[in-house]
């Protein structure tokens, strides 16, 4: 039995990737001219691909994030830690090119702390969890930070700044807490 023509071939069903790994040299070169010779026709075949196959692409997308969640987590840690210096760098630069926001960030800060601070408040045992804080990362070399355990802004719900609602905390662990409250 004779093969069939490439026009009688539904392509449809057989992946993309199957079928330039099944190209000749000669046609994966002549592709490749194609698409450097028609940038705008390539980006855009690609995006009406992408539009129409977006439920398949997502698939795959999360298949291979399961795949390598080792290897992606150890290369965006690796990333963090190589571009921390740049990235303080920067933060330091913004603040001093906006100290007004800064200002105004500090303090609505003290406003919500101040709000948020009953009458009947312990105020030695609050300045005690932060010197205790302070301590800590003194001892362990890793800084800490006094957490509000119910954010003082919340989505959801608003704690106050009492003893009650403090705990210290890894300022690393704090930073990936950010402004949640975890039941």
């Amino acid at each position: 039995m004779p093969s069939p023509s490439l026009a009688e071939v539904d392509l449809s069903a057989v992946p993309r990737m199957k079928r330039a790994r099944n190209r000749s040299p000669a046609s994966l070169a002549r592709v490749k001219e194609w698409t450097r010779a028609n940038p705008e026709r390539k980006a855009e075949a690609d995006r009406r691909w992408a539009e129409e196959n977006r439920e398949r692409k997502n698939a795959a997308w999360r298949a291979y994030g399961e795949r390598n969640r080792e290897t992606r987590n150890a290369a965006a840690l690796e990333y963090y830690y190589r571009t921390r210096d740049i990235r303080a760098q920067k933060a330091k630069e913004w603040r001093a090119a906006n100290k007004s926001r800064v200002r105004g960030h500090g303090a609505a800060r003290r406003a919500r702390e101040r709000n948020a601070l009953p009458a009947w408040a312990d105020h030695a045992v609050i300045a005690e969890f932060y010197e205790r804080a302070a301590d800590i990362s003194r001892v362990t070399g890793c800084p800490h930070h006094v957490d509000h355990i119910v954010p003082l802004a919340g989505r959801t719900v608003c704690g106050l700044h009492v003893e009650h609602n403090l705990q210290i905390l890894p300022a690393r662990e704090n930073h990936s807490k950010r402004n949640r409250f975890n039941e």
